[in-house]
């Protein structure tokens, strides 16, 4: 028998394999189908009038994802997201309906049997020219329900990044070829698990620091199995940076302060903003400077009060406050670009705004880095989400000057350049409220996942997760 007919006797019966398997996916992936979040937020805002909420509910969801799915056919599942009818994950659960697999049915007799074996694992896109991180791993590791922290089945990162370097980029007949801003079906890899609601991560000298909010805790990781906590904060932790000596300053969201660690793991108040916020304190990015950007809700979210726009406020280096900004649409997530462009998420204004930094830190020349549609025209933060086309929360840049966005509505992460075209997407499965790069190269995207956003639903359950994958482009600027 020759080599070729060899070949193609171990080749046929798995490509008969890999069809079936394919079949399977879609057949698993089409029948998954749940009404949207859109729908469920107008049933809480009934329910906060004294109406009764409509009929057809949400389906009973699954033990660990609130999906009404295992959470094995949710990590990294494809999405289809409707523009017209956006999926409130920001107030309610993350909704929205799986598609169907896009892998192909065709498969090339000729492929070496190591190419054809990463068929399964390999179903992402490599715009060609691009240079920067390891081609992209997109096995599929499921959540698994557990211990806090990295328990069984969750992937270690040094592994993980390992991993991505020898893939194949395409995969003949299995490619999934993506125009641009086209859905990826690049699939996320669990890091932690088991949190309340995590906010907030930031790469720094070689950890993840992230907050969750209703255990009360920052904790940091270095994705090999050691996790830390390093800090307990009472008044609820949420934006992390650092000032330039290493000390790490946290938001503490109820008391309205700004508090400093120092090298023992000691926090003491770096600045009081109860004189000049109207709402809880939220995000925040410290510049090379010292200075430090903090946004605030601007309205009681979580008691059903009248959406409210509100300011931004900056913090110097000897703890001196100033607002800097307002009429801002719930300011989140921020960076800052070249060391003198900040850009804010502003969340119910569904756009980037940024400003430019003067030597003084104050903020001038603002403008529209990116809008998502329209703003919504209303008070009523149920209909808010209605009209948002994306809910940016969390968000961070890359060395190509784009950003990554935490789609807080539709379960997704995306990847935006400046004039709102969206570059890339990648499904999260679950709700996705921030975003990181970091890593040992800075190609691994952290996000922090979760069902729902709001504290009743949070708070008594431990269904966070911080979920990791791998992009082609790393890390840069701040945070």
């Amino acid at each position: 028998m020759t080599n070729e007919a060899t070949v193609s006797s171990i080749l046929k019966p798995l490509l008969g394999c890999v069809k079936d398997h394919c079949r399977w996916r879609r057949s698993i992936s089409s029948g998954y189908r749940r009404r949207s979040g859109a729908q469920h937020a107008r049933g809480l805002a009934q329910q906060r009038r004294g109406v009764d909420a409509p009929d057809g509910g949400v389906d009973a969801p699954s033990a660990r994802t609130g999906l009404g799915v295992e959470p094995s056919h949710v990590v990294g599942a494809t999405r289809a997201v409707d523009r017209s009818r956006p999926v409130a994950a920001f107030l309610t659960s993350a909704g929205g309906c799986l598609e169907r697999s896009t892998f192909s049915d065709e498969v090339d007799g000729d492929r070496p049997a190591t190419h054809v074996s990463a068929i399964l694992i390999q179903c992402s896109h490599r715009p060609s020219g691009r240079s920067g991180c390891s081609r992209t791993d997109t096995r599929s590791r499921p959540a698994m329900p557990g211990a806090r922290g990295l328990a069984a089945g969750v992937v270690d990162l040094r592994t993980f990044e390992r991993s991505t370097s020898d893939l194949p980029t395409t995969t003949n007949g299995f490619e999934v070829t993506m125009g641009r801003g086209a859905p990826s079906t690049r699939e996320m890899v669990v890091v932690l698990d088991g949190y309340s609601f995590l906010e907030c991560p930031r790469w720094h000298d070689g950890r993840l620091w992230v907050s969750d909010f209703y255990t009360n805790q920052v904790v940091a990781t270095d994705g090999r199995g050691h996790v830390e906590v390093v800090a307990e904060v009472p008044g609820q932790p949420s934006g992390i940076g650092f000032l330039p000596d290493g000390r790490a300053l946290i938001v503490s969201m109820r008391d309205h302060r700004v508090l400093i660690r120092d090298e023992s793991g000691s926090l003491a108040e770096h600045a009081d903003l109860s004189g000049v916020v109207s709402g809880v304190l939220n995000d925040m990015v410290v510049d090379d400077r010292g200075r430090a950007f903090v946004g605030n809700f601007g309205f009681d979210l979580m008691g059903g009060d009248p959406l409210r726009y509100t300011t931004l406020t900056r913090v110097d280096a000897d703890g001196t406050v100033a607002t800097v900004a307002d009429d801002l649409g719930f300011p989140n997530g921020m960076v800052i670009l070249g060391g003198n462009v900040l850009v804010v998420a502003e969340t119910f204004a569904g756009r980037l705004t940024a400003f430019d930094i003067a030597e003084d830190g104050e903020l001038s020349n603002r403008r529209v880095w990116a809008q998502f549609g329209e703003p919504p025209q209303t008070e009523d933060v149920g209909e808010a989400v209605e009209q948002l086309q994306v809910g940016p929360d969390g968000i961070c840049a890359d060395a190509e000057g784009a950003i990554w966005v935490a789609d807080a509505l539709n379960a997704r992460v995306i990847r935006v350049q400046e004039g709102g075209e969206i570059l890339d997407e990648i499904s999260t499965g679950l709700g996705a409220f921030a975003c990181m790069l970091g890593g040992d190269d800075g190609c691994t995207l952290f996000v922090c996942a979760a069902p729902s956003f709001p504290e009743h639903e949070r708070r008594p359950v431990r269904e966070a997760q911080l979920l990791a994958v791998r992009v082609e482009v790393p890390h840069a600027e701040l945070p």
